[in-house]
């Protein structure tokens, strides 16, 4: 008699819509803060709470969408707040699937039904995360490391930079401005320069080796914190020859210009506006704290 009511309490708690005790809720827990560590709102549709996972989800995704489609991320402020925003954002989220999961009560078995919407909000999660939406496939900003030394005292090797990609796409370029160019020398590899001369100016070379733009030697740029001293070399700038700019094109050098590859050289010539792919914004990160956040003008 007791053996077949042990058999059908346990048959009817496997039933659809009877609550199964919740056993090793630290587990449990550790389980739903990974999920939601990984996916935001995963671990609350773990934890049987699929609007709120949803939610969640769904927040995340649309501020995403927000920020690469806005200029936000084109200022050190705006970069800076958004990063401490994000994980600030991410640890409340696996905080909060930690806690539901150590508080929920019973389990409650799912119908077949059920199964499938939260096997569809999973889902749905899962290729919010994995899959870039459409602003993101059009970036407004992207990230680089600079190599070389030719920048300096601008940029200087090893520091990182935000760039804005489309800043050239309805505008050219003018004098002073800072580019990002391809170079069939260079292959995929992004080359900095400063644009001195456009269509219709003369370049020359000054008495003293400096450099003539119209007839007026070109202002050395300010500088922004402490540059690396390592970078700059002293040996004399290069000689060139006289140079008349077409119209549709530039005439590129690097602030470093006793040690920069540029339009001085034959081998390099003129930029044109084909070749333009960007504009260098700021530092984010340098090994000189003075220069963090510095502007490049």
């Amino acid at each position: 008699m007791d053996e077949s009511n042990n058999s059908a309490a346990q048959v009817s708690a496997e039933e659809p819509g009877t609550p199964v005790e919740n056993a090793a809720k630290p587990m449990k827990a550790w389980l739903a803060a990974l999920l939601s560590l990984v996916i935001p709102g995963l671990g609350q549709l773990y934890d049987r709470r699929p609007f709120r996972g949803l939610a969640l989800a769904a927040s995340f995704c649309a501020v995403g969408f927000m920020v690469v489609n806005t200029r936000v991320l084109l200022r050190p402020l705006g970069l800076l707040s958004i990063f401490f925003l994000s994980v600030a954002a991410r640890i409340l989220t696996v905080v909060d699937a930690a806690r539901l999961a150590r508080t929920r009560g019973p389990v409650v078995v799912l119908e077949p039904r059920q199964r499938f919407g939260y096997f569809v909000v999973a889902a749905l999660m899962v290729a919010a995360a994995a899959f870039p939406d459409p602003g993101q496939l059009r970036l407004r900003f992207r990230a680089y490391r600079v190599p070389s030394v030719s920048m300096c005292p601008t940029i200087c090797s090893g520091e990182r930079m935000v760039a804005d990609p489309r800043a050239y796409e309805s505008v050219s370029p003018q004098r002073g401005d800072l580019v990002m160019i391809s170079h069939v020398q260079f292959g995929e590899t992004l080359l900095i320069k400063r644009v001195i001369a456009i269509g219709g100016d003369s370049v020359t070379e000054g008495s003293q080796g400096q450099i003539l733009v119209n007839g007026k030697a070109i202002a050395a740029p300010s500088v922004c914190g402490t540059p690396n001293g390592k970078d700059f070399s002293d040996s004399p700038s290069p000689s060139f020859k006289p140079a008349e700019v077409p119209n549709g094109q530039f005439f590129v050098v690097g602030d470093n210009l006793n040690n920069s590859f540029d339009s001085r050289f034959p081998e390099f010539g003129l930029v044109t506006a084909e070749q333009v792919r960007g504009k260098p914004l700021y530092l984010y990160w340098s090994a000189n704290w003075s220069r963090f956040g510095c502007r490049m003008r």
